[in-house]
Order: structure tokens, then C-alpha cells, then sequence
């Protein structure tokens, strides 16, 4: 990452292949849309370009990348009024993740920002700290979150078959 802030271009371009694919899937599940994804992905990785002096090592590459994309992706939500629904046959990322109807359940059942905790912490398995600091929220908030968010879904189905028990 010090190269990249150096202005390394070759710097850069490895660390947008190391998260170009998860960060792609996290916004075609916020967003609903894979052209609207690749959009905001694109404009995250501008935009992390642009000011990436102001990167701070305390923090992971991949934290401070998601909350530039999560920016994007609720300028692009403005722009388009609200969260789509999205359905599997949209859903064209290169890698679908694990227990699909888990995820399904929850864009249907969960606000966008529990579904994007359940996400952080289960497919992405980030700290809690990281998912504070990525949907710039106390890690207070984050546990409380992901509680309410897997009793939502025990309605819907057994967690405890999906590996979503604390």
C-alpha cells in the first residue's frame, strides 16, 4: 500500500485485483444491479486513486475501500431512489457465495445495513472492528446488528443450519 500512495501505478493495480472480485459481489448484493455495481466499483477505485494520500495505515486497504464504495454505492441509491431487489438470474459475479438462499433471505428481510454486517462478518469473515470502522458505526452497533439481524432471519430459516449462530 506505501507504494500505491507513492503513486506506484503497478502498486495500485495489484492491491484493485486483490479486491476487485469481493467488492464487486458486496455491491451487486447492495445495489441489485451488476451494471450498477461494476459502475460504483469503478468509480470506488477512482476515487481511492484520487485520494489515496489520505489512506491511514491503522486501518486495512479493504476498510477504508468498502466505505469509498459504500459512498458510491448511496449516491447511486440516491440517484436511482432505493435499494433494488435482486434476484439470482442478476446476480452475475464471479464467484456466487456460499449458502445463496441465506443471502437471499436476508436481502429480502434486512435493512441494507444489516445486511451489509451479515455479509461483512460471515462471507467476508472481517472483525468486528472492521465492519465498525467500514460502515463508520460502534462496534456496539455492529454486535447489535448482527443479533437482531439473525433472529430476523430465524423466522425465515434455521441459522443454526446456515452457520449463522454467534
Amino acid at each position: 500500500m506505501a507504494a500505491s500512495c507513492q503513486g506506484d501505478h503497478r502498486a495500485f493495480e495489484q492491491l484493485v485485483l486483490r479486491h476487485e472480485t469481493a467488492l464487486y459481489r458486496f455491491m451487486c448484493a447492495r445495489l441489485g444491479h451488476p451494471v450498477d455495481a461494476q459502475d460504483v466499483l469503478q468509480e470506488a477505485f477512482a476515487s481511492a486513486w484520487r485520494y489515496r494520500k489520505s489512506y491511514r495505515p491503522k486501518w486495512r486497504f479493504s476498510t477504508w475501500l468498502y466505505r469509498i464504495a459504500l459512498r458510491q454505492g448511496h449516491r447511486e441509491r440516491s440517484r436511482q431512489g432505493s435499494w433494488v431487489a435482486l434476484d439470482d438470474a442478476q446476480l452475475m459475479a464471479p464467484a456466487e457465495p456460499a449458502n445463496q438462499d441465506v443471502w437471499d433471505q436476508a436481502r429480502k428481510h434486512l435493512t441494507a445495513g444489516a445486511f451489509s454486517t451479515l455479509w461483512l462478518h460471515y462471507h467476508e469473515q472481517w472483525p468486528l472492528s472492521e465492519i465498525a470502522t467500514c460502515l463508520g458505526r460502534p462496534v456496539s452497533w455492529v454486535k447489535v446488528t448482527l443479533f437482531r439481524a439473525r433472529r430476523k432471519l430465524a423466522g425465515t430459516l434455521n441459522p443454526d443450519d446456515y452457520g449463522l449462530t454467534p
